[in-house]
């Protein structure tokens, strides 16, 4: 199947930051939940798939959530808005490492670095629902049964 085995560890690739720098992918996300969207600028479904993130307000619930991982012509070339952080792989190999062979692709990943869930995209409304997926819940207790007041 595509993508990383769900559950495994998010495998470590190689990528640049927006200066140039090296930096390690999974790194990226230093302990935080988050999604990795692959996208390429030589993509029909990435293209459009940009644009909609391009006009997306970083209140939308993507800021700090989604990273972009493409080629250096994608970071260049694509309708990515300034809130976003991308990071660009010059070659093949991070793709390889991560078992992604079709764009877009996106991966959740826990804050323990697990992969929780994987899919190719077509709609703004998946990315939505991954984003949702690993984004960091306010006040959840599951030691509190339902309709028991929160102490204040």
């Amino acid at each position: 199947s595509e993508g990383p085995t769900v559950g495994s560890k998010l495998p470590d690739f190689t990528a640049r930051d927006g200066s140039g720098e090296s930096v390690g992918g999974a790194a990226v996300l230093r302990g935080r939940p988050g999604v990795l969207l692959f996208l390429s600028a030589s993509c029909g479904p990435c293209l459009t798939l940009a644009t909609e993130l391009g006009g997306l307000d970083p209140a939308a619930g993507l800021a700090g959530v989604l990273t972009v991982v493409s080629d250096p012509e994608g970071a260049g070339t694509l309708p990515l808005p300034a809130w976003l952080r991308v990071l660009t792989v010059p070659d093949g190999q991070a793709l390889d490492i991560l078992n992604v062979h079709a764009l877009p692709f996106a991966i959740a990943v826990g804050a323990d670095g697990a992969v929780q869930a994987k899919r190719m995209l077509n709609k703004m409304a998946q990315l939505a629902e991954l984003a949702a997926a690993v984004r960091p819940r306010a006040d959840v207790s599951s030691d509190v049964p339902c309709g028991t007041p929160r102490p204040a």
